[in-house]
C-alpha cells in the first residue's frame, strides 16, 4: 500500500505555521486573490498543518482562515479549498447532514460514505455528527429513509462488525456462502433482505471477502450479480457496494472516481469529496486502481473535466 498523496512531513512548528498563515492573508489583500499561494500551501500540507496554520492566522489576524478564503473565492475551487481546511471526519459529517437535509435523500451520497468506508471511518464520522450538529446520525437516517435501506445504514452505524483479527473460518465460509445463496438466487420467490443485511453488516472484512469468493464458486455466479438480479434501488446499490469495498476498496473509489467524471457533466461534489478526504489515506493506490481499471490516469480524466484554478488544486492533490 503507498498511501497518500499528501503525506505529513513532522509536526508543523508554530514560527513555520506562523509564515505560512502571514502568505496565505497577503495572497487575500488588495485587489484579485493569489490563487497559486493557496493550492500551494494548502495541497502541500496535512489536515494538521493546516489546522495550526488557521490556529496562528487567527491568533495574527483576528480572523478566521476558512471565512476569509470563503470570501474571497468562488465556485468548485473554493468548495476543493473549504474541503481540505476541514477534518476529513468533519466534511464527511458535513455531507451526511447535506443529504439527509431538505427535500429528499441523497442515497448515493450515504451509500458512499457509510458503505464504502470502512468500520473505523463510518464511527468517526457518526462521532463528528454528533459533536457538529448536536444530532444522532442514525436517529436523523430513521427518520428520514424508509425501508431496508435504511435498516442496512441503521445496522452499520451500530459498529457491531467482528474485528478484522477474529480470522476467517474455512466452514464458515461456506455455511455464509450458502445462508447468503438460500436467502436470495436459491430461494423461491422473494429475497430474504435480512438474512444480507446482518452477514454484510457484522461479519468481518476477511471472512467476508472469502464468503464472496466462495459464494462464486457455490453458485456459479458473482455475489454483485445475484444482487443486481435480487434486489433493486438503493438497498442494492448499497449491498453492492460494501461488497466492492470488501474486495478491493481502492477499486470501489476508482469506479466512483470514473462514475463521477462520464457522461455529460462532472459530479464535482463527488471528485471533490473523495480526492481530499482519501489525499492521505490511499489516494495513490486509488490512483493505481484507476488507471489499470481505465486504461487512462486519474490525473487525465481530472484535466479533461475540469478548467482554471479549479483543476490547478485537484491536481496538485492527486499529484
Amino acid at each position: 500500500m503507498k498511501g497518500g498523496t499528501i503525506k505529513p512531513e513532522g509536526v508543523l512548528s508554530e514560527p513555520d505555521a506562523d509564515k505560512l498563515g502571514r502568505r496565505l492573508h497577503k495572497s487575500m489583500k488588495g485587489v484579485g486573490t493569489d490563487e497559486r499561494v493557496i493550492i500551494e500551501i494548502l495541497t502541500k500540507h496535512s489536515a494538521a498543518d493546516r489546522k495550526t496554520i488557521g490556529s496562528c492566522y487567527k491568533m495574527k489576524f483576528g480572523r478566521d482562515l476558512k471565512a476569509d478564503l470563503k470570501a474571497e473565492l468562488g465556485g468548485n475551487f473554493e468548495s476543493a479549498v473549504l474541503a481540505l481546511c476541514e477534518w476529513d471526519n468533519h466534511y464527511l459529517a458535513q455531507w451526511c447532514r447535506k443529504a439527509i437535509r431538505g427535500l429528499g435523500t441523497d442515497e448515493s451520497t450515504l451509500i458512499e460514505i457509510l458503505c464504502g468506508c470502512k468500520r473505523d471511518m463510518v464511527a468517526q464520522v457518526d462521532a463528528a455528527y454528533k459533536y457538529q450538529f448536536r444530532r444522532s446520525l442514525e436517529e436523523d437516517i430513521e427518520s428520514e429513509m424508509g425501508g431496508d435501506v435504511k435498516r442496512l445504514m441503521v445496522a452499520l452505524l451500530q459498529d457491531g462488525r467482528e474485528n478484522d483479527d477474529v480470522g476467517v473460518s474455512p466452514q464458515r465460509t461456506k455455511d455464509l456462502a450458502q445462508e447468503l445463496y438460500e436467502a436470495g438466487e436459491g430461494m423461491n420467490g422473494g429475497t430474504d433482505e435480512e438474512t444480507f443485511i446482518r452477514i454484510f453488516c457484522t461479519t468481518n472484512y476477511p471472512q467476508l471477502k472469502k464468503t464472496f469468493e466462495e459464494y462464486n464458486k457455490f453458485a456459479d455466479n458473482s455475489i454483485e450479480n445475484a444482487i443486481e438480479k435480487e434486489f433493486s434501488g438503493a438497498l442494492k446499490d448499497a449491498l453492492v457496494a460494501v461488497v466492492l469495498c470488501v474486495k478491493d476498496q481502492n477499486n470501489y473509489f476508482a469506479k466512483v472516481l470514473h462514475d463521477a467524471m462520464k457522461g455529460a457533466g462532472t459530479d464535482d461534489d463527488t471528485l471533490i469529496r473523495i480526492l481530499v478526504t482519501r489525499s492521505e489515506i490511499d489516494l495513490e493506490d486509488i490512483k493505481e486502481a484507476f488507471k489499470k481499471a481505465y486504461k487512462k490516469t486519474l490525473a487525465e480524466a481530472v484535466t479533461s473535466e475540469t478548467s482554471r484554478d479549479y483543476q490547478k488544486i485537484l491536481l496538485a492533490i492527486i499529484k
